[in-house]
């Protein structure tokens, strides 16, 4: 009841635990395998979420960005990408980054 997959967005066998808060997942954003989401999640559309990350919420990832690695409590523009592991936490990416 906490997740909510908007038309045209690709999961793939990914795990979604919405138990500490909600879940969004925009238009034509996909979420590749083998990754684990805790929300609060907003994933925008065409976003995507690279093989095996993991996003602790509350983290908002704008349109068109990329992620992998881990990602907690931050807010990504759109258009930015962190593309590579490694964490990334309490923090703001601006656009184009």
């Amino acid at each position: 009841e906490n997740i909510f997959i908007e038309a045209g967005a690709k999961l793939e066998y990914t795990t979604l635990n919405a138990s500490t808060g909600p879940i969004y997942i925009g238009k034509d954003a996909e979420i590749m395998e083998g990754s684990v989401i805790r929300g609060p999640l907003a994933l925008c559309n065409n976003a995507v979420v690279k093989l095996g990350a993991k996003i602790y919420g509350p983290t908002t990832i704008g349109p068109y960005s990329k992620v992998c690695g881990e990602v907690s409590n931050s807010v990504i523009f759109g258009y930015s990408s962190k593309g590579h592991d490694g964490y990334l936490g309490d923090s703001v990416l601006g656009e184009w980054c």
